[in-house]
């Protein structure tokens, strides 16, 4: 069996500090609990969830009296201040944090109620264009084109 030295008892309590000091670090980590999260969002039109314009952020919330983490990203919740309308907003970051939390939001769904119907704006100005969608001013023969929204071939 092979002895302890000098430099076997130095590795070996430089090993037991380093220890201690990670568990220590741990419980210490763990001391700290994460009781709410600064979020920042942006405005949603409620009836077609999308963008409505304006962002901005909350310190210190919980949504459902839970603490949100990154996988909020993306969600909705519905938010009202003091006589404003209520507004749904769609969550764009996480920062949790420890803190007293200073207001609870509640989460939502969106889901659109109003569909709006895209007009076709067709233009038969008699213009040629490749199968690839660019303008051409001179076809050969057999060569296929658009005009006017229609396919040819040229003969």
């Amino acid at each position: 069996m092979k002895k302890w030295n000098e430099k076997s008892w130095g590795i070996f309590i430089n090993l037991i500090i380093a220890l201690a000091i990670v568990i220590c670090g741990t419980i210490s980590a763990k001391a700290q609990t994460t009781t709410c999260a600064d979020i920042t969002y942006n405005g949603i039109n409620p009836n077609t969830c999308e963008f409505n314009g304006g962002s901005s952020g909350s310190p210190c919330v919980t949504i459902d009296g839970l603490v949100p983490n990154q996988s909020y990203i993306g969600t909705f919740l519905t938010f009202q201040w003091q006589n404003n309308p209520v507004q749904t907003l769609k969550i764009t970051g996480v920062v949790p944090m420890t803190g007293t939390p200073n207001m609870n939001l509640q989460s939502t769904t969106c889901t659109p109620t109003a569909i709006t119907e895209l007009e076709l704006n067709t233009n038969n100005d008699g213009k040629m264009y490749d199968l690839l969608g660019r303008e051409v001013n001179e076809i050969e023969i057999g060569t296929m084109y658009i005009q006017n929204r229609k396919l040819y071939i040229k003969k």
